[in-house]
């Protein structure tokens, strides 16, 4: 659901094989700027969308979670993310992208 009236779920659903797991692990990898950018966008998501709930502003949570699942994370990250996961990479960034995508 979106205030545009798109529909989220078949934005989703060829993302989907990307999730966001256990973050337990994260403190001990090295990110890279786009690493640290997502992770960013994902923590000010939280924040935004906690916010919106509580004040129970509906269109403005999901347009909240469209927005970052859409725009930041499958738009951008995913593909920049391409980049550190490619053979050419360090197995140090490969595996924080991994974790950051996983």
């Amino acid at each position: 659901y979106s205030l545009e009236g798109s529909g989220i779920s078949l934005d989703i659903f060829p993302s989907s094989i990307f999730k966001f797991t256990s973050f337990s692990n994260l403190s001990t990898l090295t990110f890279n700027h786009a690493d640290k950018w997502i992770l960013s966008k994902l923590s000010k998501a939280i924040k935004d969308a906690n916010e919106f709930l509580a004040n129970y502003d509906f269109g403005a949570f999901a347009n909240t979670l469209y927005d970052f699942w859409l725009k930041d994370f499958c738009d951008v990250y995913i593909e920049v993310s391409k980049l550190s996961l490619g053979v050419d990479s360090t197995p140090t960034s490969q595996n924080a992208s991994r974790n950051v995508l996983f």
